[in-house]
């Protein structure tokens, strides 16, 4: 009986584990809604597709320099991640704790700061003559430069690397968090896409 307790405890302490171990990855969707959800992974392809002289080009352009961007960072974490296997779980708690603490940080000081970003924001209307080569390396940029989006990069990254082991889970990990961050960024640069080959169809007809 007593010896039953040992691996009883083991069973409910790897229990996080166990569950990050068995194919489904769709525990990296808050780390991902951290970059998905902000501002900056928005607002700069809207106003990109509204204000652009050539906005199919550039907005294709941007989102894939942004998904390179993303997808560089936070491979870079995995492939440096000194995370081990026997502390994943506790290291994935403290981790994700410290990082809410950091963004806690980061908006009160994007809050004091208010003033000077909204008058800081004259490069985007430098992107309605931007060619597509710009814009692209402009999505690059914003992807990996963001101290947002690499603490999420972070977050992430060390979680799949603490908590995966072959590497084509590792691979199969890192393009689902990128898909999912940069779902709202792709969403209106598919759109207008979408929308423009229907528009042009129908003048066709």
């Amino acid at each position: 009986m007593a010896s039953s307790l040992p691996d009883h405890r083991t069973r409910v302490c790897g229990g996080q584990g166990a569950r990050r171990q068995d194919g489904n990855v769709t525990w990296l969707i808050p780390d991902a809604l951290i970059v998905a959800l902000s501002p900056m992974a928005v607002l700069p392809p809207v106003l990109l597709l509204l204000y652009s002289d050539r906005p199919r080009s550039t907005g294709l352009t941007y989102l894939g320099g942004w998904l390179a961007g993303m997808t560089l960072v936070i491979s870079a974490v995995v492939l440096v991640s000194p995370v081990g296997r026997s502390h994943a779980a506790a290291t994935s708690s403290r981790l994700q704790f410290g990082i809410g603490v950091l963004l806690i940080g980061l908006g009160v000081v994007a809050w004091l700061r208010r003033k000077h970003y909204a008058q800081a924001t004259g490069w985007l209307t430098r992107l309605q003559s931007a060619s597509p080569v710009v814009t692209g390396v402009t999505g690059f940029v914003f992807s990996v430069a963001n101290p947002k989006f690499i603490l999420a990069c972070i977050a992430g990254g060390v979680a799949i690397d603490a908590l995966l082991t072959e590497p084509v889970e590792k691979a199969t990990a890192i393009g689902y968090f990128v898909l999912m961050a940069g779902c709202t960024t792709a969403a209106p640069i598919v759109a207008h896409l979408v929308a423009s080959r229907f528009a042009e169809k129908r003048l066709e007809r």
